[in-house]
């Protein structure tokens, strides 16, 4: 019960994102898109997330980007910043952080 506690948490204040959203131009960047594999079912090639490993959505003219572990430092940039090789977005968003760490 305590697992399904801390998803009804996350999802209170991550919904948002995940609800009604449209994929953006890229899944996502960081290791963790570098799968390897056959392209079948491949949980044993599956690689650990970390706070480099971002997964976007889009709703309307919000972009969201959800950090796949805590990161150490302040997150930004990358290809939604402009700064990575996809770039594209008409004005360098701003980033927040919200929600808790995971217990």
């Amino acid at each position: 019960m305590a697992i399904l506690a801390e998803i009804t948490k996350w999802m209170a204040v991550n919904s948002e994102g995940i609800y009604a959203t449209r994929p953006w131009k890229i899944f996502g960047e960081g290791p963790g898109t570098k799968v390897k594999g056959t392209g079948r079912f491949n949980e044993n090639g599956r690689q650990i997330l970390t706070a480099e490993d971002v997964r976007f959505t889009t709703k309307g003219k919000t972009l969201y980007a959800f950090l796949m572990g805590w990161p150490a430092k302040q997150a930004g940039g990358g290809a939604a910043g402009g700064q990575g090789k996809t770039g594209g977005w008409q004005d360098s968003p701003t980033w927040s952080c919200w929600g808790t760490r995971a217990s």
